[in-house]
């Protein structure tokens, strides 16, 4: 009907296939006046509508990539957790800070189940690693103290990642992981890759004999790694979402600068 310079308006003429959202509006001539153009909507989805066009806005007009709301609940919450999180909003620094937190945590756990059950459990000492980085990588996700709702746990993995496997096959994560995130810019893309990876080195070095277990024990191991790969795919659900729709946030480090 009219076109600008970067957008154009249209008219409806026919719904093809209404979306599960979609309601009738409570004006009878919404539709007739035009003032109130998200009537169809239902209450939720009003405000989902809402909060990502001022979202939008944000980070459009004010350059504003990282944003914290509250919940249904009143709990704060935001679009990254952990080291997407720090990298966007503090830079290079605070982002490696962190992600050496929250990788050596796992490592160090791993470290302290050796010295404890090394010697005496050296026969499923791997799948005693394995269980060590699931606990460490499920308390990142679902801490207590903050109502279970935590991070995604990929820096806890690769601590779980470094703890495993050998030089070569960490290389080989890191690779993918660094070689996906600078071509896409994607980070969530790049650590959905490296859980996939992961899973498969791990059924690798199983079944030629590096971890030196029982099978009983070696298919324990893959269905503790399975489980890990698929909740991260969980913890990852939003950014799927937005991968699939283009929609998803870019990697962006640090503060915008100042306009002189």
């Amino acid at each position: 009907m009219k076109v600008k310079k970067s957008y154009g308006f249209a008219r409806l003429l026919q719904v093809l296939e209404p979306s599960d959202k979609r309601i009738a509006p409570l004006c009878p001539v919404a539709r007739q006046c035009g003032g109130c153009q998200i009537q169809a909507m239902d209450y939720q989805e009003q405000l989902r509508f809402k909060e990502n066009k001022v979202c939008s806005n944000l980070r459009r007009i004010g350059g504003l990539e990282h944003l914290i709301f509250r919940d249904e609940e009143g709990s704060l919450r935001n679009e990254e957790d952990g080291t997407t999180n720090a990298l966007r909003t503090m830079g290079w620094k605070a982002g490696a800070i962190t992600f050496l937190g929250d990788c050596f945590k796992c490592v160090l756990a791993v470290a302290a189940t050796y010295f404890i059950y090394g010697k005496t459990q050296a026969d499923i000492w791997p799948l005693l690693m394995m269980y060590t980085g699931a606990g460490v990588i499920l308390g990142h996700n679902f801490p207590f103290y903050m109502k279970f709702k935590g991070g995604k746990g990929i820096a806890a993995t690769a601590g779980l990642i470094i703890s495993t496997l050998s030089l070569p096959m960490v290389l080989v994560c890191l690779v993918a992981f660094v070689g996906i995130v600078g071509v896409t810019r994607y980070v969530s893309l790049g650590s959905l890759a490296i859980v996939v990876i992961y899973l498969v080195e791990i059924i690798i070095c199983g079944q030629t004999g590096r971890f030196q277990m029982e099978p009983a024990y070696l298919y324990e191991m893959y269905a503790v790694a399975a489980c890990l790969m698929l909740l991260a795919f969980y913890k990852h659900k939003a950014n799927i979402k937005r991968l699939l729709n283009g929609t998803e946030n870019k990697l962006s480090v640090g503060k915008h600068k100042k306009e002189k």
